[in-house]
């Protein structure tokens, strides 16, 4: 059914507003030169279990950030549902109609700092600055 609907973000303003949108936690999210902002579709959502989009959008959201990873392109994903206030932010934000729901912000970039040059380390949130 494929669930979703991407809004891609390049311009650095709507960046920062959208991380104002999302509160303290999207913070990180400002210095981003690219952002994703994933939606439920529910339009497209099965009829008799609706909630399956929330997996399909995560999916999805894993495919690109696994996707970039391979590109060298470093990735941070901002929650937004279930959380009310972001997910009215994101909506008033992009005038989205109302069969869509912001599910998730994934940014994007070149790390400044060689995050993934040796094997899989956890990685600090204070450390991540695209440039």
């Amino acid at each position: 059914m494929m669930p979703w609907h991407f809004i891609v973000v390049q311009d650095r303003e709507m960046i920062k507003k959208m991380a104002d949108a999302n509160g303290k936690a999207g913070n990180a999210l400002a210095s981003a030169p690219l952002a994703i902002l994933v939606c439920m579709d529910m339009s497209k959502a099965l009829e008799n279990a609706p909630n399956y989009a929330i997996i399909d959008c995560a999916l999805a959201e894993e495919n690109m950030v696994l996707a970039a990873l391979s590109l060298g392109i470093g990735s941070c994903y901002f929650g937004t549902w279930p959380q009310d206030y972001k997910i009215e932010g994101q909506r008033k934000l992009f005038n989205l109609a109302e069969h869509l729901i912001p599910h998730m912000i994934l940014s994007f970039g070149y790390p400044k700092n060689n995050l993934y040059k040796d094997e899989y380390k956890e990685i600090d949130l204070k450390d991540v600055e695209f440039y």
